[in-house]
């Protein structure tokens, strides 16, 4: 398989019984350094080092990376359960997520301490809102596919993203890159790949019932 150009890559992607696996590498990505002690800023927040989730890397492999299919569009299968995004440790658990198009998504606050949580949209499906701890959960539900991008006005070193999708066929890779999209038909499609910080690319994939497909992004 040719040797990947570029600040991100996927490889060893590959198809079989219409599911495509891979990874994500970013051989020049480099993790982004801790903050303070996040309790000199919040007596309520741990004593530790605010964490710095934007490039989390190991090995030259993303994690946090959104693999989706682009076109030609599918279906999939409609969402049937509730995402949920935590304020837990002063920090957004998970750092990303994704959701379908009109799926749930419950927002909580587990922790003693208030957040502020501000979701930033390019497509009019922002909000700001406050939350004391332990206040009942934000149930939000978007209608258009995007990037939403979350962090907190009261702790600056929190922030998360949430992937809106137009169907299921998605997922966010794991620590060691890899992700898995499972049930996608058979045919030729085109996957895109997301990063917060390193931005987009894409390329096509052949699914079919049995073998393998490799392609360089």
């Amino acid at each position: 398989m040719k040797k990947l150009v570029g600040a991100m890559a996927l490889f060893g992607v590959v198809s079989f019984a219409a599911d495509i696996t891979g990874t994500v590498t970013s051989p020049a990505a480099k993790p982004m350094p801790s903050g303070a002690v996040m309790a000199k800023a919040d007596p309520n927040c741990p004593k530790t080092k605010a964490p710095n989730e934007t490039v989390q890397v190991q090995a030259a492999k993303l994690q946090n990376a959104f693999v989706w299919v682009k076109s030609p569009a599918a279906a999939g299968a409609a969402a049937t359960t509730t995402a949920t995004l935590d304020q837990k440790g002063c920090v957004y658990a998970p750092h990303s997520v994704g959701v379908v198009v009109g799926q749930a998504l419950k927002i909580m606050n587990s922790d003693q301490t208030m957040h502020n949580v501000n979701a930033k949209s390019s497509k009019g499906q922002g909000f700001n809102a406050g939350m004391v701890g332990g206040a009942a959960p934000i149930e939000k539900k978007f209608t258009k596919p995007e990037f939403i991008k979350f962090k907190c006005d009261v702790h600056g070193w929190m922030n998360s993203v949430v992937g809106v999708f137009e169907n299921s066929f998605f997922a966010v890779t794991g620590k060691d890159g890899k992700f898995t999209i499972t049930g996608v038909p058979a045919g030729e499609h085109t996957l895109g790949v997301w990063h917060e910080k390193l931005g987009e690319k894409e390329a096509k994939v052949t699914v079919t019932d049995k073998g393998a497909v490799d392609f360089a992004l």
